[in-house]
């Protein structure tokens, strides 16, 4: 299910947007949970973004209802073939794109009050980690 088609605004009593949870999940390097082959082991930050998009789309904290989005972004390199790819997979050439992708995430979604998380694994770690700088 697509983050984008999930988000729904979740109004609270006074007519409000209630706060939310943004996750954003970035796959290692030549990693795409969403094309595996069979032979292909999902890695952590793959299971973990299907596991929560199978949770409730509102979850209660410490007496607050939020609501949470979800987006999954692959690792560098694994959409692309031939020289591209082993090219960015070498040298991490669209790390930077990634940092973009998951910051305008965040800022096309973020309200105050709102929580955020990020989850990377290899070079999506490193990602995440120059997003929450960027925040």
């Amino acid at each position: 299910m697509d983050a984008d088609k999930e988000w729904t605004e979740l109004p609270n009593e006074m007519g409000q947007e209630s706060p939310k949870y943004i996750m954003v999940f970035c796959d290692g390097t030549g990693k795409d949970g969403e094309s595996l082959s069979q032979e292909e082991i999902p890695t952590n930050v793959y299971l973990l973004y299907k596991f929560v998009e199978r949770l409730p789309e509102r979850v209660e904290v410490e007496g607050v209802t939020f609501g949470r989005i979800a987006h999954y972004i692959p690792g560098v390199g694994s959409r692309l073939q031939g020289t591209a790819g082993l090219l960015a997979k070498l040298h991490g050439m669209a790390t930077v794109h990634t940092v973009v992708t998951a910051y305008l995430y965040i800022a096309a979604y973020y309200r105050p009050g709102d929580r955020i998380c990020l989850f990377g694994y290899s070079r999506g770690a490193f990602a995440a980690r120059k997003v929450a700088s960027l925040i």
